[in-house]
This record gives C-alpha cells, sequence and structure tokens, in this order.
C-alpha cells in the first residue's frame, strides 16, 4: 500500500502550483508601494506582541490558498478536495478582510471558522466520532457532541495557526511540518487522496516560504493561517475517518505544539486577569527571540533574532509530527507522545522564564555594587 501511494503522488503535479503561489507571492513583493497602505498595517510593528519594524504586505495568504486551490483540482482529489475549497471560504474571507484594514474583531473571525467547520462537516457527512480514549468516545457518540467537539477542535486550531503568524517561517515552516507527517501517515495507511491532498498545501506553502523566511518580505497574514489551518485540521479528521487503523490520537499530536501555546496562552492571561482575546510578548516563540536578543545578539539585531527564533523553535515542533508517523496506529504511544510534548513544553517554558529574569536581574544587581546607595 505505501509503495502504490508513493507512485501515485509522484505523480501529481505540484511544479505549477508551487509556481504559482511563488508568482503571486512575487508580484505581491515587487508592487508592494502600490498597496502597502491597504495591505499591511503600522499597528503591527507598534504592537505589543510585533516581532518585526518594518511594515509588511499581510496576503501572502491569497498566494497560498491559490497554490492549493490549483494543486487539489490538477489533482486526483475528486469531491474532498471541491468540499475542503468550498467550506474554508466564510474563515478565508473573515481572515482576507481583516488583512486589508477592516475592522473585523478575533470573535467574529473565530466565529467565521466555525462556519467553515459546519460547512466542512455539512460538505464531506463527517466529523470527529472517536478519540481513541474510551470515556471521550462514549460521549461523542452522541453526534450532536461530537459535530460540537469538532467545531471547537477545528475553530480553535485555525487561531493557533494565526498566533505564530508574524515570527519569520514559524506559520509557515510549522504548516509545512505538519503537512509531511500528514502525507507519510496517509501513505502508511493507503489512502491516496489524503496524501496527495497534504503535499498539495506542502508545494503551495513552500512557494510562499522563500518570501517569508528569512527576511519576511510578505506574511500569510490571517487569511492565509486561518485557512491554512482549517484545511489541514480537516485532513486529519478525513484521515482518520475514512482509515480506521490510524489513531486519531496520532493525527491530532502533529498539532500538539501550536495547540498547547494557545491553550497555555488562555491560562496565562487566565491568571494574570487579562483578557483571552488580549494580545501578550509571552507566547513561547516571542520568549526565545527576546532571549537571543538578551543573550547575544542584542536589541537592536531583531532582523536576525526572528527568523534564527524559527530555526530553533522547528525541531520541537517538528517531534511530535515523528511520534504521530512512527505510531500512526498505536493510540496509546500516540498519547504518551503527546503527554511528553506537553511536558518538554512546560519545561522549556519555565527554563525561558527563568533566564529572561536572570540577566536583567544580575545587571541590576552589578549596577547596585558598583553604585551603592549612599
Amino acid at each position: 500500500m505505501l509503495t502504490n501511494a508513493l507512485v501515485q503522488v509522484s505523480n501529481a503535479a505540484y511544479l505549477g502550483p508551487f509556481f504559482v503561489c511563488f508568482l503571486i507571492c512575487l508580484a505581491v513583493v515587487t508592487t508592494r508601494s502600490l498597496h502597502l497602505h491597504r495591505t499591511s498595517r503600522r499597528a503591527d510593528t507598534l504592537s505589543v506582541q510585533a516581532t518585526h519594524h518594518t511594515p509588511t504586505p499581510r496576503i501572502g495568504g491569497v498566494a497560498i490558498v491559490s497554490g492549493i486551490a490549483l494543486s487539489w483540482l490538477m489533482s486526483s482529489t475528486g469531491s474532498v478536495a471541491l468540499a475542503l475549497l468550498i467550506s474554508v471560504l466564510p474563515v478565508f474571507a473573515a481572515g482576507l478582510a481583516e488583512d486589508l484594514g477592516w475592522p473585523i474583531s478575533p470573535r467574529v473571525r473565530l466565529g467565521a471558522a466555525a462556519l467553515s467547520s459546519l460547512l466542512a462537516i455539512a460538505l464531506l457527512g463527517t466529523w470527529i466520532t472517536r478519540t481513541d480514549i474510551a470515556p471521550l468516545d462514549s460521549l461523542i457518540a452522541f453526534a450532536p457532541l461530537g459535530v460540537v467537539i469538532t467545531v471547537i477542535w477545528a475553530a480553535g486550531l485555525s487561531q493557533s495557526f494565526n498566533l505564530i503568524d508574524g515570527m519569520n517561517g514559524l506559520a509557515a515552516g510549522t504548516a509545512i511540518v505538519i503537512s509531511i507527517g500528514l502525507w507519510a501517515i496517509a501513505a502508511r495507511a493507503g489512502d491516496t487522496v489524503i496524501a496527495i491532498a497534504a503535499l498539495g498545501v506542502l508545494a503551495a506553502v513552500l512557494g510562499f516560504l522563500l518570501f517569508n523566511w528569512p527576511f519576511g518580505k510578505l506574511f500569510m497574514g490571517d487569511a492565509g493561517a486561518y485557512a491554512l489551518g482549517h484545511l489541514l485540521t480537516w485532513l486529519s479528521i478525513l484521515l482518520a475517518a475514512r482509515n480506521p487503523d490510524v489513531s486519531m490520537l496520532a493525527v491530532a499530536l502533529p498539532f500538539a505544539w501550536p495547540v498547547f501555546d494557545v491553550l497555555f496562552a488562555i491560562y496565562r492571561r487566565f491568571r494574570l486577569g487579562h483578557r483571552i482575546d488580549q494580545p501578550d510578548r509571552l507566547h513561547f516563540h516571542q520568549l526565545v527571540m527576546r532571549e537571543l536578543e538578551i543573550y547575544g545578539l542584542g536589541r537592536h539585531r531583531r532582523t536576525l533574532a526572528n527568523p534564527l527564533t524559527t530555526l530553533l523553535l522547528m525541531p520541537f515542533i517538528a517531534a511530535p509530527v515523528i511520534g504521530a508517523v512512527m505510531f500512526w496506529n498505536d493510540p496509546l504511544a500516540a498519547g504518551l507522545c503527546g503527554l511528553a510534548t506537553i511536558a518538554l513544553y512546560l519545561m522549556l517554558y519555565w527554563v525561558g522564564v527563568a533566564l529572561a529574569r536572570l540577566k536583567p536581574a544580575l545587571a541590576l544587581r552589578r549596577r547596585a555594587t558598583q553604585f551603592p546607595a549612599e
């Protein structure tokens, strides 16, 4: 089955979608002076979570979704691809409106993500019906509850991609790693439709990545982040639904790092008494970038610290994806990999916070020693 899947995937046309995405990105970047007033937001460089200093176009999502659509329509993904492309329209449109400067609130965009998932459920006729966790499986056997859980899961994953867009290459790199993981699982399960669809995402995002990393000439924006989150989530849901041997925990595992980053952000803001949708500078990637600046690069080397942060984080983002491919049909092992990812995240975050506090504290102590109060 694996050999047949690889042969069929290798015959699919991916250079076309890659170059379509690449050329659209090139056009956006080379004509930035004509549309930058509309396709970027000055507030992005001034906001509390800003990771760059130069106004940058945010409409790379148009190129990404165009490349994915071309790939899927050119390949043998059939009605699955068409249903997914239709279902992504609400969240893509809401994100694009925000990217073009319309005041679309986070709640409205989250609602659009939920609507996109409801469309996917209606068009595909499937939702999450098992989790490989016995107590939960007995609950979601009740179809309305299963639909609600599916909508919450898919909308939440869309939001997780949106939160990491801004750090050069981080959202795109995460999408690439996840799409490779889903392709590998689908190939092992013999599901060529999902394998081809996953490689279509990979081809399109690679065309965008050349402009997003390392120099950050273009961002995917809300439209691209929400759309990628939606499409990859539904590829994983379909992969488990179409193949009973594939563990639902395994196809959820590739999303472990961005999902836990969102959940930890919600916990952190709630504990600090902040609004859940209020941005901050305490996401894992922001913490890493700040420490690169403090401990080596300097505070005025963000153009280097930003892409370097992505390189440092990618092995940790890829680790649960590797576990998912290894244990694609083993729910227990996949679940243990998930717990290990959570433990690793918490440990590294704690170390990061400790390091971030250490040097300023030492500097204050040194200053107090050199200039004692009279």
